[in-house]
């Protein structure tokens, strides 16, 4: 079972542990809080983390070839052990959606709904492995229900928080979104198509975000603002998904600060505009698979009103989806919350 604490310390002392073992001839495994943790047996008698389990040598093999099969025939989604230098470490979530799994986890159900044309609602996150590689991979598994049939399902994905490139203030990308499989025939290492084509999305949706949209621009007419749309909010009550992307924008201003967070949501969009260079009539703008998303938008906790830019981009490539958002900061400047 996976834990939402993190490995153990190094040389910290285990007391009274009286789990199954498995021994090598270096290395004995103890099972301790549903993770097999790397022990040795000290003078007295009882088990220590040995300072030799930096290195792979360290890990028993038997144990080790466990490690690798649960990653490589769940795709990365189920793997209850942490072996030292594991690249994947599991946890449980916490019971909240607010924290950086509980966006991930709805980005990537937005992403799986927008490719196939469901409206599946999140229930609340269950456990994630997390895979570090320079940057900070999420296999996320949670619980949803399809409000149209109440029936529920475990779904999964795997997302990115990426490097921020440009002026966006955080940026997080989808590999893969699935109603869980009975069965899979996975790969630890995913094929090619798992990283984003970066080359494949339209330069003009590269760079830098924009800046808010200038206030005149909707006042022209749509013949020679043809890429604008001012979304009526009868289109926002059809498209929670707005919702999302406003609290996406709003956890970057208290990504720190998780109760300050909780106490100033539910959000109030005030106004949305989008933008996209595809061919569309104005309120399938929404459904643009490039667009640029100008959100304004009130929390329930402050008097300021917040500004967020969010860019959403597709490579043509199923079960991918790239979501950045710029939030100023200095929108806070006159707020405070006890």
């Amino acid at each position: 079972m996976a834990t939402d604490e993190p490995p153990p310390e190094r040389k910290r002392k285990l007391e009274k542990i009286t789990p199954t073992v498995e021994e090598t001839s270096r290395t004995l495994y103890v099972l301790e809080e549903g993770r097999y943790v790397p022990v040795k047996k000290g003078s007295d008698g009882g088990y220590v983390s040995p300072s030799a389990c930096d290195s792979d040598e360290d890990v028993d093999p038997v144990l080790e070839e466990e490690y690798h099969r649960q990653l490589r025939e769940s795709d990365g989604f189920d793997c209850d052990l942490y072996i030292p230098n594991g690249s994947v470490l599991p946890y449980k979530c916490a019971d909240h959606h607010q924290d950086v799994i509980g966006i991930c986890a709805k980005v990537g159900l937005h992403c799986y709904n927008f490719q196939k044309g469901s409206n599946f609602q999140l229930l609340r996150p269950e456990k994630y492995n997390s895979m570090l590689t320079g940057l900070v991979t999420y296999f996320i598994t949670a619980h949803v229900i399809d409000p149209a049939t109440n029936s529920p399902f475990v779904f999964q994905t795997c997302v990115t928080q990426a490097s921020c490139y440009y002026n966006e203030d955080f940026r997080i990308e989808t590999q893969t979104c699935r109603i869980k499989p009975e069965t899979t025939q996975g790969s630890e290492v995913k094929d090619e198509n798992c990283h984003g084509d970066y080359e494949a999305i339209d330069d003009f949706y590269k760079g830098d975000l924009p800046e808010w949209i200038p206030d005149d621009a909707l006042a022209q007419s749509s013949y020679k603002q043809p890429q604008f749309y001012e979304v009526q909010e009868s289109d926002i009550r059809e498209n929670d998904w707005l919702n999302l992307y406003a609290d996406y924008a709003f956890f970057t201003l208290w990504e720190n600060g998780l109760t300050k967070l909780k106490f100033a949501t539910p959000l109030e969009i005030k106004k949305v505009v989008v933008q996209t260079r595809e061919t569309m009539k104005p309120k399938e703008k929404l459904k643009a698979g490039n667009a640029i998303f100008y959100i304004s938008f009130r929390d329930c906790g402050l008097t300021e009103e917040h500004r967020a830019v969010v860019r959403r981009t597709t490579d043509g490539h199923p079960e991918h989806l790239f979501l950045e958002v710029k939030c100023p900061v200095a929108d806070l400047s006159s707020c405070s919350i006890n």
